[in-house]
């Protein structure tokens, strides 16, 4: 008898594995697994982003692709030998590096020389100094401009050096695998925009394009952006970055970026297509060499900047027309334009800039362009001056959006937040599933039922965690609860295919093929219905209840196509003889 357990065993795990929907099952699982890529011994700081103009951007350090699995974008294991293992560590070893000397960074991909810059601030000696400046007005007697020296006291500041200066890199603690977390789980910025008016559907596409340009070009390539609508129609775009400031991300998104250069009231070139090429490295843009920062009178600080662009020849040609009507003015060693070359960026005047009488009636295709930043110290003065010489770079390189944005809504989520929302929805899901292993074994009182009933649950969620992580989807709370909705469905259903297989007296006269076609017409209209009852909730909330809605649809098409067939086999491989 013993001997017949034995070999009837052994028959059912060979039809069990020999089975195609088992083997399907068990193909997904191992694809599954190899998206998500487990990485538990994985350490470092990996990179988030990198500064352009930064020491590290200089070095050559660049940040992630957008597309680039987690687990494969560059980290930084050692810094000058010693070990990096989490971003702690990485930020810790960066504050202790000695200014104006060179580090090695070294990351999973190669070594970087940087040059450490020191961090120099302004401390104030709590006195006045005089200073002596020159004003340059215009006299009427000798109808030309003159410069009239004058002494003022300004207040007295001494620089110092106090310590190194940030290299530019953005780093988070390596991750374990491939699955991308939402802002939930791992804390950032979340920005919800809306075109003041509606929009074709080609335009909305350029819009996002070019809000992923601006946003990637000034360093921030981990971001989400994605569009959305309602149920009203109204149309929104969802931007989340990991780790960046509201205003940081604002700064970029909010503006038109609509740039005009007038003379007068002519234009002369327009952001897009008349520019050409926007200079952004570090040989012909920068602080200006020949206007290095100053204090104002009233104690202010003032950095400039400047930087190369190159104008179409149809703008150098409008140019040349416009300032070939204009008269050369005589201002000591320089001579200008009688009029200036003014800036405006989404209808405000942010720049103006003198015109050198040699580019009368010149068609000129390289023009400098040059602004300011100001602070309570040299050192912020410079500092704004960079950031905005920055946004400006941008604005011009990617052009003017096609409608203005409006912001609904902004929200920062703490890490430390998004920590404890990870760590009790790792909770709430292993009790969920000792709750559910608890259930079944009371009901049914028997081990070899409950545990093929759990672990195609677990197979089911680690197939739809896998097809998520393989379509970049973000892992959120709403996505956690999706999925718990999925897997309480399959677990609901298996117990349906259960029940249909051990069904007493009056079913005996059904065939198993019977009996499962009535378990699977009852599956089947359950899983019409979530369908249905899914889709409003993509568009719900504009789309912040996507994640949700996603992960239900394709959790429970995963159970219907995939697992639920296969655990129908193994029931009945496993209950024929029962």
């Amino acid at each position: 008898m013993n001997q017949h357990k034995i070999r009837m065993n052994s028959e059912k795990w060979k039809k069990l594995f020999t089975d195609w929907k088992v083997i399907l099952t068990l193909v997904f699982l191992v694809l599954a697994v190899w998206i998500i890529h487990p990485a538990p011994g994985n350490y470092g700081a990996t990179i988030r982003s990198v500064q352009p103009g930064s020491s590290a951007y200089e070095a050559g350090v660049r940040g992630p692709s957008p597309l680039e699995m987690p687990v494969s974008k560059e980290r930084v294991v050692k810094i000058n030998g010693q070990i990096v293992r989490n971003a702690a560590d990485y930020y810790k070893l960066v504050s202790t590096l000695i200014p104006n000397t060179t580090a090695l960074i070294t990351t999973n991909k190669r070594t970087y020389s940087v040059f450490v810059r020191p961090k120099v601030i302004n401390v104030s000696l709590n006195k006045t100094v005089n200073k002596t400046i020159v004003k340059q007005i215009f006299n009427e007697t000798l109808n030309k401009t003159v410069n009239v020296t004058e002494t003022v006291q300004v207040p007295a500041y001494k620089q110092v050096v106090e310590g190194p200066e940030d290299l530019g890199i953005r780093v988070y603690d390596s991750p374990k695998s491939n699955i991308k977390l939402g802002l939930d789980l791992q804390g950032g910025t979340r920005i919800i925009l809306k075109p003041e008016k509606q929009v074709p559907p080609d335009v909305f596409d350029q819009i996002i394009s070019t809000l992923e340009e601006r946003l990637n070009v000034y360093g921030l390539s981990d971001l989400s952006i994605r569009k959305a609508t309602d149920l009203g129609g109204n149309q929104y775009i969802v931007i989340e970055v990991p780790g960046s400031s509201a205003s940081d991300v604002l700064s970029l998104v909010e503006k038109q970026g609509k740039f005009v250069a007038k003379i007068g009231n002519e234009t002369v070139f327009t952001g897009g297509k008349d520019i050409k090429y926007v200079c952004m490295s570090a040989e012909c843009s920068g602080l200006s060499q020949r206007q290095p920062p100053t204090m104002t009178e009233n104690g202010t600080w003032v950095a400039r900047y400047s930087f190369t662009i190159k104008l179409s020849p149809e703008a150098a040609q409008r140019q040349a027309k416009v300032t070939s009507k204009l008269n050369v003015i005589d201002r000591g060693q320089e001579s200008y334009l009688d009029k200036d070359l003014d800036l405006y960026l989404d209808g405000k005047k942010v720049e103006t800039l003198k015109i050198g009488a040699d580019l009368k009636g010149v068609p000129t295709t390289d023009i400098m362009i040059s602004g300011s930043g100001f602070g309570n110290t040299r050192k912020e003065a410079i500092n704004n001056a960079l950031k905005n010489m920055k946004k400006l770079q941008t604005l011009l390189k990617v052009g003017s959006l096609p409608v203005k944005l409006q912001v609904v809504s902004q929200e920062k989520i703490s890490p430390s937040l998004s920590k404890s929302f990870l760590s009790n929805s790792m909770l709430i899901g292993l009790g969920a599933i000792i709750g559910v292993v608890l259930v079944l074994l009371l009901f049914y009182k028997r081990l070899d039922l409950t545990v093929p009933i759990i672990l195609t649950s677990l197979i089911e969620l680690l197939i739809t965690v896998g097809l998520l992580t393989f379509i970049g989807w973000n892992l959120d709370l709403s996505a956690i609860a999706g999925l718990i909705a999925a897997i309480g469905s399959g677990v609901d259903q298996q117990v349906i295919i259960t029940d249909e297989i051990l069904s007493g007296e009056s079913r005996r006269a059904y065939t198993w093929k019977q009996k499962l076609k009535n378990a699977f017409a009852i599956i089947t209209g359950s899983y019409l219905t979530t369908l249905f009852a899914m889709f409003p909730l993509l568009s719900m909330g504009a789309g912040l209840l996507r994640g949700f809605a996603l992960t239900t649809i394709v959790g429970s098409t995963i159970g219907v196509l995939i697992t639920r067939p296969a655990y129908a086999r193994v029931a009945e491989i496993l209950l024929k003889n029962d």
